[in-house]
């Protein structure tokens, strides 16, 4: 908790944004070096402190990349007496959010709500393309102005969607009742007056709403300080930390739950068998694909969910090296270098039987003297992104402190730093 601090959407601010480029992102300092990690990386249960800069002293400490506010984070060290071990664990379970809190239309007030849509504004019945796919409601709708359903039959129809909402089709099929966020912490510390070191590892594993995916993360923490002698001490630490994710992709139920297509569309038909839903085409155009010797593009969220898969790596690794000289009373010298590096991977797979592919390849297909022509060939779509990212820092302060006397304090320094990001 600090004044003027908010954390909006996964992002936080100090200072606000940033007039060039929007930028709000804060300046996070870890153990006295500008940090270019993800904060994720970095363990809470090793954080000693959180200082919180916003103003003129953060400009004079850390220059123009102060402008958004500074958060400074000092990590755990050792102490000095036998090893000592330290287990922690947590677990945070969220039930799905209740529906009540969202005010969402019922199925039977968005058919009401389509029918007086319609009403205010329709095209002309013969100028639909049948080979584009249409909102059941609005094809009903056309039918009767065309006069081939009259108004008894038309209300009838319209019953039928009225009472289907796939709410609880998305629980059963796609949702586990709650996310769960497990996290585990083991720390150990000790050492001697010569020597102190703290080491953490974390593990943490999410299990989001979706009964597919997963994710996790392992972590660790080493930080060593050898008091050389009575003028120079040497902090040597290293920080990583190593993400993943891998699971099918195909369909999402939460963002069916509550919005997505029309709460009438269901996942499964009355009988059990698994409910056909559509994209662009139409069940006509669909037929006619098939019947040409084109991919057939039925789609049922059901089988849909194992035709695409998602994987998502990450690595981080940072050696940090710093070293604290007393060149006299009250005069000391901070020396540190830092090394980070970023490696990050996303892919994602449709296997052949995907709609996204099939769709694809029949959308590039021409036709010439009869002979189709595929531009795409038949088969899956894989893509797949890779970055890596690297920075050095050095930076040295000097650093005057001493009493005069028993009420006067002088207390100043003088920090420069340099910086290689790509």
């Amino acid at each position: 908790m600090a004044a003027g601090f908010t954390y909006y959407r996964g992002q936080p601010q100090i200072r606000g944004v940033a007039t060039l480029r929007g930028v709000s992102a804060p300046l996070y300092v870890v153990d006295g070096v500008p940090y270019e990690g993800s904060i994720e990386a970095i363990n809470p249960n090793d954080v000693a402190s959180i200082t919180m800069l916003k103003d003129a002293s953060a400009a004079s400490i850390y220059g123009a990349r102060a402008a958004n506010g500074v958060i400074v984070i000092i990590t755990k060290n050792g102490k000095p007496g036998p090893m000592r071990a330290t287990y922690t664990n947590s677990f945070r379970v969220t039930p799905l959010p209740d529906r009540g809190y969202l005010n969402r239309m019922s199925s039977a007030e968005l058919v009401n709500f389509q029918r007086d849509i319609f009403k205010n504004w329709s095209n002309d019945p013969n100028d639909i393309d049948e080979r584009r796919f249409m909102n059941d409601i609005y094809r009903l709708m056309y039918e009767h102005k065309a006069g081939r359903l009259t108004d008894a039959q038309l209300e009838e129809k319209l019953d039928v969607y009225r009472k289907l909402d796939r709410y609880q089709q998305v629980k059963d099929e796609f949702l586990r009742s709650a996310s769960l966020r497990q996290q585990h912490n083991l720390s150990l510390s000790g050492g001697t007056e010569k020597h102190r070191y703290n080491l953490s590892v974390n593990y943490l594993r999410n299990n989001p709403y979706e009964k597919e995916q997963s994710n996790d993360r392992f972590g660790y923490n080493l930080k060593n300080q050898f008091s050389l002698n009575k003028w120079l001490r040497l902090d040597v630490g290293v920080l990583g930390s190593h993400t993943r994710a891998d699971y099918d992709n195909g369909f999402t139920g939460y963002s069916n739950l509550n919005g997505g297509r029309a709460s009438y569309y269901m996942i499964r038909n009355p009988d059990g068998t698994p409910a056909q839903w559509y994209g662009q085409k139409s069940q006509i155009e669909i037929d006619r694909l098939i019947a040409r010797g084109s991919l057939d593009e039925t789609m049922n969220p059901l089988n849909e969910v194992a035709q695409q898969h998602y994987i998502s790596k990450s690595n981080y690794l940072n050696i940090n090296i710093g070293g604290n000289i007393r060149i006299m009373q009250g005069l000391t010298l901070d020396v540190r270098y830092q090394s980070e590096r970023t490696e990050g991977l996303t892919s994602q797979l449709y296997r052949a039987n995907s709609n996204y592919a099939k769709t694809m390849v029949n959308d590039a297909t021409t036709t010439r003297n009869g002979k189709d022509t595929l531009w795409i060939p038949a088969g899956g779509q894989f893509s797949e992104n890779r970055s890596a990212e690297n920075s050095y820092t050095l930076r040295a302060q000097l650093n005057f402190n001493r009493m005069i006397g028993n009420d006067h304090e002088i207390n100043c320094s003088q920090a420069r730093s340099a910086a290689v990001h790509w």
